[in-house]
């Protein structure tokens, strides 16, 4: 299309038509028979309490009492009290919060904010402490909770203990959370009992080998070495280390709950990481979404879906096609930018959906100013001007692919603040190790930091760069919306102050999504994330 291609415009065009990728046929857009464009109706009261919650919502994104005040025609005291338990107000700080929003999450530590705030006796906490009791999750009963060998919540001194009465030997055993390996050595002057290589373990394998092969997810193969200095498998022994290692898995599962004590302290550790969460229901009812076409109608899920992304810092929506993904993220994005919780979205899509995505988001939003960038526009002698352009207009949305997003670096501060916290973490787990007594994992932890630091050393290096030095932060974007990820895992890294939200993420075979609203500890389950 020559240099009409780079045009500004080129996305207006393509809007006044829809195009069917199937057939290879267009019809005419809705703006040549219709009106899409209709003025907001602004209201400027509401009857009830619920009413008004509803629009100050949308109007605002969050709680604010002075508009509910208004809506209703009274004054801030009146408005709280008439609102009544529709919102609560937050111990923690900050605005006040929709009861729904208030009574999900990590119920169990807003429950104790809750009864800490009450206990200081200044402003009367009764009612949310209360309201919390209410929703807080049915403790499980250690006969729920799934016990495995190389969970990190259990203390490795309980797995030292395990060694010591059912395998009757003196174990040290560490967990080096930064890697996530457990590491086991025996005390001088233990010897090889029946237990250990005959009851739990074989005469080729022992069960403190066995034990560290399961607490790191590892299946034992026994091997023999031939005549010719080739390693093959000994069928017979793996077999029969491999039963053992099933055997200690059950075994310890059941001695893990048989001490009372032991087995209260666990299911509480449980409970308090893994049973605290209460799921929030997003409900976007009464968003009136000012500048969307009008002919276009968001399904019930689609607005509940926006509603999240307003309401959540990260989101992930495991969708499948056809769900209306491409809607959910343009009107998103629109209304965070109308309620000024970002100033410059940016989406992300794959390389053959840029055309038909920046035709849709104008058939949504066709008063919009959007920038689109393709793969030539992000070439390194374009990079600069693209660079430019997006950081000197006020755009609505900035919509490229992941090949053009993924040639734009950002800045060295941002990569090295990432690098040198994942160094950090590893340097404060050798402190840890060293201080702890047994120093189990110091050496292998510090050959793994000296990986970790040449690794680094050679991304910084060999990083793809401008002549000019332009990065990703020039660019002014604010908040990246990811479009159809297809490698769940892996390391999205923008620019300072920069918010993402993943969509529809497809899962391999039999991966269960874990959704949480902390993401943290993305290991803290001991299960894929």
């Amino acid at each position: 299309m020559g240099g009409f291609n780079r045009d500004p415009g080129l996305a207006v065009v393509r809007s006044l038509e829809i195009f069917d990728d199937g057939t290879a046929t267009a019809a005419k857009a809705a703006i040549f028979e219709a009106r899409i464009l209709q003025p907001r109706p602004t209201p400027t009261g509401a009857e009830t309490p619920e009413d008004a919650l509803a629009l100050c919502l949308d109007e605002c994104g969050q709680v604010d009492i002075d508009t509910i005040a208004r809506l209703l025609g009274c004054n801030p005291e009146g408005a709280r009290t008439r609102l009544g338990a529709l919102v609560y107000d937050n111990p923690e700080g900050g605005p006040a919060l929709t009861a729904a929003a208030y009574l999900s999450g990590d119920v169990r530590a807003r429950l104790a904010a809750a009864r800490a705030a009450a206990s200081s006796g200044e402003v009367p906490w009764e009612a949310n402490v209360a309201a919390l009791e209410a929703v807080q999750p049915r403790d499980l009963e250690p006969s729920e909770i799934d016990a495995r060998l190389g969970a990190p919540w259990i203390p490795p001194a309980d797995v030292a203990a395990f060694c010591a009465e059912v395998l009757e030997a003196e174990v040290a055993v560490e967990y080096a959370a930064a890697t996530g390996e457990w590491i086991f050595a025996m005390r001088v002057g233990t010897s090889n009992t029946l237990a250990l290589t005959s009851e739990w373990g074989t005469g080729r394998v022992n069960a403190i080998r066995l034990v560290e092969a399961n607490a790191n997810q590892r299946l034992i193969t026994v091997t023999d070495e031939t005549s010719d200095g080739q390693r093959l498998t000994n069928l017979a022994e793996t077999l029969a280390a491999r039963e053992k290692q099933e055997a200690l898995n059950q075994r310890f599962a059941d001695w893990l709950w048989e001490n009372p004590e032991r087995a209260d302290r666990l299911a509480g550790e449980y409970n308090r990481r893994f049973n605290s969460i209460v799921l929030p229901a997003y409900n976007g009812s009464h968003l009136s979404l000012p500048g969307l076409a009008a002919n276009f109608r968001p399904h019930a899920h689609q607005r509940d879906a926006i509603w999240r992304i307003l309401s959540e810092p990260t989101v992930l929506l495991a969708h499948g096609v056809g769900a209306g993904k491409t809607a959910t993220l343009v009107i998103a994005g629109r209304e965070m930018k109308r309620l000024g919780m970002v100033n410059k979205p940016g989406y992300v899509v794959p390389n053959h959906m840029l055309e038909q995505f920046s035709r849709e988001y104008l058939q949504l939003y066709p008063q919009a100013k959007i920038l689109v960038a393709g793969r030539d526009d992000i070439s390194p002698a374009q990079r600069k001007e693209f660079v430019a352009r997006c950081a000197g207009e006020d755009w609505d949305a900035v919509i490229m692919t992941h090949a053009s997003f993924e040639r734009i670096p950002v800045s060295t501060e941002t990569e090295q603040a990432f690098l040198d916290a994942r160094v950090g973490e590893l340097r404060a787990s050798i402190e840890a190790s060293r201080t702890s007594g047994t120093g189990l994992t110091v050496k292998q932890l510090e050959r793994t930091l000296a990986r970790v630091e040449e690794r680094h050393k050679s991304l910084i290096s060999d990083r793809r760069r401008d002549s000019g030095g332009v990065n990703f932060e020039a660019t002014g974007i604010d908040y990246i919306s990811l479009d159809f990820s297809s490698h769940p895992g892996g390391v999205l890294l923008v620019g300072s102050g920069t918010r993402m939200s993943v969509w529809d993420t497809p899962f391999p075979a039999g991966c269960t999504p874990h959704l949480r609203r902390e993401h943290k500890d993305p290991d803290v389950s001991g299960q894929p994330p």
